[in-house]
């Protein structure tokens, strides 16, 4: 796990492009999806007190992120590279499983696109065959209640504004 997040860091560091095996293109992503991952973004830098001009501090906070929060434990969730792209719903719905287990126990949890940002080098420490896509990764650990960044709760729209309910 240190190996990993040390050699994320350093990737990060050196200015390498994430390079994510299910691609991620966060800019491209259509309205008001776009606007709202945008919002969450800046909501989540004033919460922290990180200045946005601020690029020391954006990237001490990038640098959390691809130190895994501090997570004692993670889990890589891959799957075929043969399979359909509608695949990513099981993959969801393991991720949620295990999610909603850790917190059962009590620990905490956070589904992570950086921790599967660069995925030769999770290939170098984890011996994945080659036929498997590595999707996401997730961070695992007793929450630090004190720790600001467990306080944040991210705002939702409501259910109507996503929802259409039809009866058959």
């Amino acid at each position: 796990m240190e190996e990993m997040r040390k050699a994320s860091r350093e990737r990060f560091l050196s200015g390498v492009a994430p390079s994510p095996e299910i691609p991620y293109p966060f800019m491209a992503w259509p309205e008001p999806y776009r606007s709202r991952r945008l919002e969450l973004s800046r909501t989540q830098q004033q919460f922290l007190g990180i200045d946005p001009n601020n690029s020391k501090q954006v990237q001490e906070f990038w640098l959390k992120g691809y130190s895994y929060f501090g997570a004692p434990n993670g889990i890589i969730i891959y799957i075929a590279d043969t399979l359909p792209a509608w695949s990513v719903l099981d993959v969801g719905m393991v991720l949620q499983t295990i999610m909603l287990l850790a917190h059962n126990y009590g620990l905490g949890s956070c589904a992570q696109l950086q921790m599967v940002a660069y995925p030769d080098m999770i290939r170098r420490s984890i011996p994945i065959p080659p036929s498997k896509k590595i999707v996401v990764g997730v961070s695992i650990g007793y929450p630090d209640e004190g720790d600001k960044m467990a306080q944040f709760v991210t705002s939702r729209i409501a259910l109507d504004e996503m929802v259409t309910w039809h009866g058959i």
